[in-house]
């Protein structure tokens, strides 16, 4: 049984047969076949709920250095494993945050001690959670 009521076909095709609430919907555009969608599309509604566009939003980000990156330092900084990090945890949440304030801001990002980036840097060990200052600005520290 997959997650969320989804229930996956025998076989090869990789379909999947949608919970009772969604088949409406999917029947109205043209998805529903025989009672079962695509593997992609049920990927899609599932990432869908969490916050990115679309399964292939989820496997770019994931193919990104700055994503690996961060994933990196919180499988070593909190013990996960990259199965722990899929498109539903914790970790996408706050990733997903972080850069759609990126991209409200054209680019520039909110480096406030209660911001995105703050909240993600804190998850993955590289700011103190008590931090008040702004993310960039730390005290003590001198340029490079």
């Amino acid at each position: 049984m997959a997650k969320g009521g989804w229930v996956r076909v025998p076989g090869t095709a990789g379909r999947y047969r949608p919970p009772q609430a969604l088949r409406a919907k999917f029947k109205r555009e043209g998805k529903l076949r025989a009672g079962t969608v695509s593997r992609r599309t049920y990927e899609n509604e599932r990432v869908q709920k969490v916050g990115w566009r679309n399964w292939s939003d989820y496997q770019r980000a994931r193919k990104s250095d700055d994503y690996n990156r961060l994933v990196n330092r919180a499988i070593v900084e909190r013990g996960e494993t990259r199965r722990d990090i899929g498109p539903e945890s914790e970790f996408s949440q706050l990733y997903l945050e972080m850069e759609a304030d990126q991209e409200v801001r054209q680019g520039d990002r909110d480096l406030s001690p209660e911001g995105p980036l703050a909240q993600m840097l804190i998850y993955v060990g590289l700011r103190d959670p008590e931090a008040t200052y702004d993310v960039g600005d730390t005290p003590g520290e001198t340029g490079r």
